[in-house]
């Protein structure tokens, strides 16, 4: 279904050419190529082949408190990329950070410019999937950035009563990932 590869940077597959009009032998010579070039570094989700990957989708949920329960991001990837949505994750450039055994860490990075990254990834989602099953302070706040520069956004919670700020700040609410499923289509 979908492929993790180690990368430290995309490269090769340029994002303004249309990779679904390539045929299949194309595209899959493309993408090995792409693959190859390659550092390792980070995991990203590529494009199976034949697969139309218009529109971009970036996964938000709780990070701190949850360090080693984030399976659900895997969940929220496979119904993304099955939807034929193209993954933008910044747990996979930032899983590293969270590792080790230090509290508060981030208050020894630049805290502008670890925050402005997941800014950047969120002015160029089209689709913002926020997944609450707890508040999160930084999950509400991409929530309501991409909210407010135009982009959709779809919450997973089963909390039953949200805050009025996360109501008034997205398009669709559901209960449960096979709902969300369903949600997506709506804006594919």
């Amino acid at each position: 279904m979908f492929k993790e590869i180690r990368a430290k940077k995309r490269r090769g597959l340029d994002e303004n050419r249309d990779y679904a009009c390539l045929n299949p032998r194309q595209q899959e010579s493309l993408r090995k190529s792409w693959l190859e070039s390659l550092p390792e570094s980070h995991t990203y989700v590529v494009p199976a082949v034949g697969r139309q990957m218009t529109k971009k989708v970036f996964i938000a949920g709780p990070i701190l408190g949850m360090e080693n329960h984030q399976e659900y991001r895997l969940k929220i990837t496979e119904i993304l990329v099955r939807a034929g949505f193209e993954v933008i994750d910044p747990w996979n450039r930032e899983k590293i950070l969270y590792n080790g055994d230090e509290r508060c860490w981030w208050d020894k990075v630049p805290t502008f410019d670890f925050i402005q990254r997941d800014l950047e990834d969120a002015e160029r989602c089209d689709i913002m999937a926020v997944y609450l099953p707890i508040l999160s302070a930084g999950a509400c706040m991409e929530l309501f950035y991409a909210k407010r520069k135009g982009k959709k956004v779809v919450v997973v919670s089963d909390i039953a009563c949200l805050s009025p700020w996360i109501v008034a700040h997205s398009d669709r609410i559901v209960k449960s990932f096979d709902q969300l499923e369903n949600a997506l289509k709506e804006f594919s």
